[in-house]
C-alpha cells in the first residue's frame, strides 16, 4: 500500500514538472516567480537566462522522479 501511495505521489509530481516544462519551452508565455502570503502578493518575472536554469532543474527532477518511480 505505502509503494502505490508513493508511486501515485511521484506520477502527481511529474505531472506538474511536464507542465512546467512546457511553459518554459512556450517562448511566447511570460514565467513569474509568485509569493503569496497573508496581506499581499507578489510576483517577478523571469529572466530568459533563469528559464534556462528552471528549465534545466524541471529536466533533472523529472528523470530523478522516473528513475524513482521505475525503482517501485
Amino acid at each position: 500500500m505505502e509503494s502505490l501511495e508513493k508511486a501515485n505521489e511521484i506520477q502527481k509530481r511529474m505531472k506538474e514538472l511536464e507542465k512546467a516544462k512546457a511553459w518554459m519551452e512556450d517562448e511566447d508565455r511570460n514565467v513569474y516567480i509568485l509569493a503569496a502570503g497573508c496581506t499581499a502578493n507578489e510576483s517577478i518575472k523571469i529572466h530568459p537566462d533563469g528559464r534556462t536554469l528552471l528549465y534545466g532543474l524541471i529536466l533533472g527532477e523529472h528523470l530523478r522522479l522516473q528513475k524513482e518511480f521505475e525503482n517501485l
